[in-house]
């Protein structure tokens, strides 16, 4: 019964969750098998786009809202950039939330757009009119740099993003 209630909990918490990670330094082979599993697990109409250099991911079901992930590839086939978009302003405060409560990361904020960590970079504006989109990317920062730009910032916290 436990171990039944555990599994219910997890899976809850990876629909909730969804895109909520970051696809930064992974392959697009690794990218392209999760975006595959996330299809097939909500049953979404997607469309998935492959050039040489990114992969375009997109939701077109009507049960749902639009969201479009666009993930650049570095030469090695890393990804070093995400953009994700979507014409729905509380989504976009609620993908920004998710992302920003992922405590590992340990999110700094810079300025009223720009969060980062010691490995992620994001840019998440206030926009007025859609689309809503943000960028993550991968933080190439020295150590040495990310101490100075995060010397005297604040920390995120979960109280902190619900404000957004």
């Amino acid at each position: 019964m436990n171990k039944l209630l555990l599994l219910i909990f997890i899976s809850i918490a990876l629909i909730t969750t969804g895109f909520s990670q970051t696809f930064i330094n992974r392959n697009r082979g690794t990218i392209r098998k999760y975006l595959g599993t996330y299809t097939t697990q909500h049953k979404f109409k997607t469309i998935i786009k492959d050039a040489d250099s990114s992969l375009t991911f997109l939701i077109r079901d009507s049960s749902v809202q639009q969201l479009d992930v666009v993930v650049h590839f570095d030469k090695s086939g890393k990804c070093d950039k995400e953009t994700r978009s979507t014409n729905c302003d509380s989504c976009y405060k609620k993908y920004i939330s998710l992302t920003l409560n992922n405590m590992e990361l340990k999110w700094t904020k810079i300025n009223d757009s720009i969060y980062i960590s010691r490995p992620l970079i994001m840019d998440a504006p206030q926009y007025k009119e859609e689309p809503f989109s943000y960028i993550i990317q991968r933080n190439d920062m020295t150590r040495k740099e990310y101490r100075a730009t995060i010397k005297g910032k604040d920390k995120v916290s979960q109280s902190s993003t619900l404000s957004l």
